[in-house]
């Protein structure tokens, strides 16, 4: 006896069993087998058992089947699906390469910064060697960490101006152009010619002495404009590479650090609690200008900005949409205990919330719990002048209780931070990292890697566009509609994280981690890189294993790792 001749009713009582993930894979044998795993009964105790894993997302549920509507069914299906792609349950973590450093590598005498390209591909390292008379010879490496496996693009000699140790370097998003910090504020401009191989050169067009050290630094693509954070008042500037002319980005603050995010279409100002971006929300001013320079001095000359109230901010590429961190703080109550804060009254006192005349005396600073939330946050356009019947009407936008006195349109909470003195003490990154195109977030909240997908639909631009009344026009596809209603309880849901996959990854050490594209994760560490990929398809992936010699070779290694930690 065949499992084809078991009758529908046996078949369909074993799937209920199944988890999301087998579930998923038996809906795609056959036609036969996907009708089985559709049944509404099936599916719906297939959600609620196994997907609906926190209590918001039973509401998604429950507000579906609260609905008199024809489409409810429908509505199910497009449930599940969404709820699939939130959590990634298609898709395995999978260590495709490890790149094993030399003994030497960030100990060796001639080391002295590193970094990585906007988009994660590139590799970028300096040395210096002192050995050599008059001038020391400086080194550069770029590794492609995109290539099957990681391999050594190119490593050029620089002979000018070596005397000085480099303390950071900045590479631009199109790796045409490499900047240079020297001890004390002397920067070094250097153009890569094109495409980059073995053979290719370096020529220097911009050198500067400037009289305070360098906290930021950031390069445009093309060559054309380069950011400069100083440790000094006003320290500021924007610097054309084609003609040297500066320009003083205005600020009120001296803990501001300069940034160029969403492909260069924001200069992001980020500091203690706040960040400004220069960014127009207009999709013509950024194609109109013939150059960046022209772009980032219209936007400074207009005073056109964004307050944002979050910390670390990151612009993404849908211009209205910010992600960073937001710290909340909550009277401590001696029923709960902190640390348990989803039991805590949300009041921010930072925020203008008036708490009573009671309330205020009894509320006293060392009694104070103190929350990190990641937020995504979609910002109104200022251009758009709405009237005053728009915000009477039920179609009016979401506007969150924390940024009383911010423009926002929508918010959601992504995810709950530790304390500053809670996080790895050698994580260097800002706790959370975001895939080029936006689609995926993530995070490495007390050890556990966790990543989140913000990319179902163009989930952005639902967010974006929500309002309660959209859940009933006649006009919008059913999957548009149950969109609309999964997004209101998404984002009246205050204290709900957004849903996610955790995943497997020793977290013991890690220095830094960054997306390739959307699919490639790479964890770095004291003595290796690590590269894992998002698949579907985990059997197809085939495990390498490279080292990098003395001379900066990558080479196929032939010595056995064995991890500092085991889960």
């Amino acid at each position: 006896m065949t499992i084809d001749a078991l009758p529908d009713e046996t078949l369909a009582l074993i799937f209920g069993y199944l988890d999301p993930q087998p579930f998923l894979f038996v809906s795609q044998v056959c036609s036969r087998w996907r009708a089985l795993t559709r049944i509404p009964y099936i599916l719906e105790s297939h959600i609620r058992t196994w997907l609906c894993s926190r209590p918001h997302e039973c509401e998604y549920l429950d507000a579906i089947l609260d609905q008199q509507s024809e489409k409810k069914q429908k509505w199910i299906e497009h449930l599940y699906v969404f709820l699939l792609r939130r959590k990634l349950i298609a898709l395995s973590l999978v260590m495709s390469v490890r790149v094993m450093y030399n003994s030497m590598f960030r100990q060796h005498p001639h080391y002295e910064c590193s970094t990585v390209s906007p988009d994660g591909r590139y590799y970028v390292i300096l040395y210096r060697d002192k050995r050599v008379y008059p001038e020391p010879l400086r080194t550069v490496r770029i590794y492609d960490l995109y290539s099957d496996p990681p391999a050594l693009v190119v490593s050029l000699i620089l002979t000018i101006d070596t005397l000085r140790s480099a303390r950071q370097v900045a590479v631009s998003r199109d790796v045409r152009s490499i900047a240079i910090e020297s001890d004390f504020g002397y920067i070094q401009v250097y153009d890569l010619i094109l495409p980059l191989r073995s053979t290719s050169e370096m020529s220097l067009i911009y050198e500067s002495q400037f009289p305070s050290s360098v906290h930021s630094m950031a390069i445009s693509s093309s060559s054309n404009m380069l950011a400069l954070g100083f440790h000094r008042l006003g320290g500021l500037t924007i610097i054309n590479l084609k003609t040297n002319q500066e320009l003083d980005v205005p600020h009120y603050r001296l803990d501001l650090k300069m940034s160029l995010q969403a492909h260069d279409q924001a200069l992001c100002l980020s500091g203690w609690k706040e960040t400004i971006v220069m960014r127009s929300f207009s999709d013509d001013d950024w194609t109109e200008r013939s150059n960046i320079w022209e772009y980032y001095r219209n936007l400074i000359e207009s005073m056109e900005s964004t307050y944002v109230q979050l910390e670390n901010a990151v612009a993404l590429y849908n211009r209205p949409f910010f992600v960073g961190i937001k710290k909340i703080q909550y009277p401590y109550s001696d029923d709960t205990p902190p640390g348990n804060s989803d039991f805590i009254a949300v009041v921010d006192l930072n925020a203008g919330i008036d708490l009573g005349s009671d309330s205020d005396s009894d509320i006293q600073e060392d009694l104070l719990y103190e929350e990190y939330q990641l937020k995504l946050i979609c910002i109104n356009d200022p251009s758009e002048q709405p009237s005053a019947e728009t915000f009477s009407e039920p179609t009016a936008s979401i506007r969150d209780g924390y940024e009383l006195d911010e423009d926002v349109r929508a918010s959601k909470i992504i995810s709950f931070l530790p304390e500053p003195t809670l996080r790895e003490p050698e994580l260097r990154h800002q706790s959370f990292t975001i895939s080029d195109d936006d689609s995926r977030l993530l995070t490495f909240p007390y050890g556990m890697p966790k990543v989140y997908s913000l990319s179902h639909r163009h989930y952005l631009s639902y967010m974006e566009n929500y309002s309660p009344g959209r859940t009933e026009d006649p006009s919008l596809s059913s999957f548009d509609q149950c969109m609309n209603l999964l997004l209101g309880i998404d984002l009246h849901s205050r204290r709900a994280e957004m849903s996610c996959r955790e995943f497997e990854i020793q977290s013991i050490r890690l220095l830094d981690a960054w997306f390739i594209g959307n699919s490639s994760i790479v964890c770095e560490y004291e003595n290796r890189l690590e590269i894992y990929i998002l698949t579907t398809h985990p059997e197809l992936c085939k495990f390498k294993q490279v080292e990098i010699d003395p001379v900066g070779d990558v080479i196929p290694s032939t010595t056995l790792y064995v991890p500092d930690f085991i889960f």
